[in-house]
Formats: C-alpha cells, sequence, structure tokens
C-alpha cells in the first residue's frame, strides 16, 4: 500500500445533518485548499452521508484539475438508521461476515464515486479472531483491484496488538490513545505495527475535545465529562505549554504530528475555521525540547 499522507481530514461529523450541507462543502473545500490529500469516513458516519458529501467534494475537486486523494473508509456495522443521524453505540449492529463486508465495501465506493479505495479498516473490531473472514474478504477485493489496504480503526490498543500479531495489516487507526493525556499506544503498539511494517494512523488528538477547550474544565474525554483528576492534568499541561509559548490545543497537534513513528494525523474538523485553525498551528514549529517538557507535565 502507498504511503498515508501525513495529515488528514477525519469527517465523522460532516455526516452529521445539523452540519449543513454547505458547511460540509466549504470545510472539504478548505481542506483541497490548504493541500490535504488524505481524507477518511466510514458509513457509520451518519448512516453514509459523510461518504456521500466526500464524493461530491471529489468530484468538484477534479473537476477544477485537482488530483485524486487517498481516501479511506471502514467497514463492520449495519446502517439501520437515518441518514445524517448518530445511533447509540447500544444500538449499534455488527456483522464481520465476509459477504457483508464485500457488500459494505461496495456500496461505499457507490456512495463516493470512486472505483478504487485507497485503504479499507474494519471498524471497532470485536477480537483479532472475529475478522478472520472479514479479512479474507478485503483480501479478495484487495486482489481484485478494488482496495489498496486492510488495517483495522480502534481505540483499544491491547485488541490492535493482538490483531497484528494474527492478520497482516497495512495500517491501524487508532483512536484517542496517542495524545498528551493518554499514551497507551507507547506500551507495544508502536513497536506491533513497526515489527509488521503496517503504517499508524492516529486520530482523536484533543480527546474528545479536552485538549482544545479554552477551559479544560468544560472540555469532554473520551466522549463523556472528565474526572476531576483528568481535569487538573490537562490544566497543568495548559499551564506548561504557555510557559513554553504556545498552547494547549497546538501542543496536542504538534505531539502526535511531529512524532516520526506515526504515519499520519487526522484533524477531526466540521467547518473551515477549525481545519483552518488546526493547519496554521500546525504550520507554527514548537521546538523538540519545548514539546518534550510539555508532555512530561505529571
Amino acid at each position: 500500500m502507498a504511503p498515508v499522507p501525513r495529515i488528514g481530514l477525519g469527517c465523522a461529523g460532516l455526516g452529521l445533518a445539523d452540519i449543513g450541507e454547505e458547511a460540509a462543502a466549504t470545510t472539504f473545500a478548505a481542506a483541497f485548499r490548504r493541500g490535504i490529500s488524505h481524507f477518511d469516513t466510514s458509513p457509520l458516519y451518519g448512516a453514509g452521508l459523510s461518504e456521500k458529501r466526500l464524493g461530491r467534494a471529489i468530484q468538484r475537486h477534479l473537476s477544477e484539475g485537482g488530483a485524486l486523494p487517498f481516501v479511506s473508509t471502514k467497514a463492520s456495522y449495519r446502517i439501520d438508521f437515518p441518514e445524517g443521524g448518530r445511533q447509540p453505540p447500544a444500538e449499534r449492529r455488527q456483522d464481520f461476515s465476509a459477504g457483508f463486508i464485500r457488500a459494505s465495501v461496495e456500496a461505499s465506493l457507490r456512495r463516493l464515486g470512486l472505483e478504487k479505495l485507497d485503504l479499507v479498516y474494519l471498524h471497532d473490531s470485536p477480537s483479532a479472531e472475529a475478522i478472520d473472514d472479514a479479512v479474507e474478504a478485503l483480501e479478495t477485493l484487495r486482489a481484485e483491484g478494488r482496495i489498496g489496504g486492510i488495517g483495522i480503526g480502534v481505540t483499544d490498543c491491547d485488541l490492535a496488538i493482538a490483531t497484528l500479531a494474527r492478520h497482516r495489516l497495512d495500517a491501524v487507526l487508532i483512536a484517542g490513545r496517542q495524545t498528551l493525556l493518554d499514551r497507551r499506544a507507547e506500551a507495544g503498539l508502536f513497536a506491533a505495527a513497526a515489527a509488521q511494517g503496517a503504517q499508524l494512523v492516529v486520530g482523536g488528538v484533543f480527546n474528545s475535545g479536552i485538549l482544545a477547550a479554552d477551559d479544560p474544565a468544560t472540555g469532554r474525554f473520551d466522549y463523556g465529562a472528565a474526572a476531576p483528576d483528568i481535569v487538573a492534568h490537562a490544566q497543568r499541561l495548559r499551564t506548561t505549554a504557555e510557559v513554553e509559548g504556545t498552547s494547549l490545543r497546538a501542543a496536542a497537534l504538534h505531539f502526535v504530528a511531529d512524532d516520526a513513528r506515526v504515519a499520519a494525523t487526522l484533524l477531526g474538523a466540521t467547518s473551515p475555521a477549525e481545519l483552518e485553525d488546526c493547519l496554521d498551528l500546525l504550520a507554527q514549529p514548537i521546538a523538540p525540547e519545548a514539546l518534550a517538557r510539555i508532555a512530561a507535565t505529571p
């Protein structure tokens, strides 16, 4: 599989109906304008609306003379809720059968208007063994030229390590586990990915918002209210970042994006302003020594 472009746009929020069509379109346009050539989506994001919106943006980009970007999507969830909506985790149903995985990928290709996907992740796999048939289905699709690479997208580092030991993967997308507040990926996942030659893609660099909030006490952590000790740690990180002449938000971005072990960093922006802010912060270097001192804040 080709190298994953180092900065990508995560398109989860851009599949929601409460993010209007125009807002999504202008965010995609801003991404292309700023040189982003890596987009990650999923059928789960708005019951396919994220893929449809991305597909339309790609076609506009191509019509203006742009190049085809690197596109990844995911497979495993059955989509049985209204387009543009959110499905509560307790109501989600997964299917890792070969037949469903093939059907899911083919449906994604249609929504995106593409002939080939650069990478397909198996989304939130429950165990390394549970995806045997799904991996085989993706291998067949790769042999047919329909996809370029095979990966998993998870939040569990131990599961990712076990899956790397059982299956030959091109990439692992790990969300929220390599951040200033949560570094579980360092306890084996980096080494496991490197040993197999799998590219490590990191999402959730702000841990659902707490590392991007002006006041960490108002931010969320892992999609829920942050515990007092997490808030206190984030506040100490912010103080150290300010002493080093930067912001907590900038440090959180650079902590991931500046790590040579990370193949790509996903930005979860849902507006041009959010995306431009992230890209502007990444364009302003933080000295490695300063970033190390921020990261070492207990």
